[in-house]
């Protein structure tokens, strides 16, 4: 699924994947963390702020929602 998300470091709102079935997050740079490891969530909280938008649902989640689907 497509996501929304702001950056912290510049406030930029980007869009990127999310592959639920591997909990898989697909930055727009390319980079992709896999929430249901530890440190890749972790990471994931450092670079982003904590709620994403998905798309095409329009529906606020937080990271740790996300994985859990």
């Amino acid at each position: 699924m497509q996501i929304t998300y702001t950056l912290k470091n510049n406030r930029e709102v980007e869009q990127g994947e999310y592959d639920e079935g591997r909990r898989v997050l697909r930055l727009a740079s390319g980079r992709e963390l896999n929430l249901a490891i530890e440190t890749d969530s972790k990471l994931a909280k450092k670079l982003i702020y904590n709620k994403v938008v998905t798309i095409p649902e329009m529906k606020l989640v937080t990271l740790t929602q996300l994985a859990e689907h």
